[in-house]
């Protein structure tokens, strides 16, 4: 059984370019780091993201789709003030 060749004239494929491998990398990390997230207890999810996900990655809808995939009934009540303290904290 033959493979079909990933361009023409049966060359092998290259090596990725060092950028692309870079962008792979960052992505596999983020949601590495997502999963490890959705690992905590619902009551948890909120310190573990903060301690967890790189500040200038956070944001509002990321966090509330981990809540939501975790099953969290009271997504506005557990969110509280989070972000609006982290841009309070940002701007001091």
């Amino acid at each position: 059984m033959s493979l079909q060749q990933l361009q023409p004239g049966g060359k092998k494929p290259g090596k990725p370019t060092e950028t692309y491998q870079n962008f792979v990398n960052k992505a596999i990390a983020k949601v590495e780091c997502r999963i490890k997230v959705l690992g905590y207890p619902v009551e948890n999810i909120k310190e573990a993201y903060e301690s967890m996900v790189d500040e200038e990655l956070r944001n509002e809808a990321d966090l509330t789709t981990l809540l939501r995939m975790r099953g969290a009934n009271d997504i506005k009540n557990m969110l509280g003030n989070f972000f609006k303290d982290q841009l309070v904290a940002k701007t001091i």
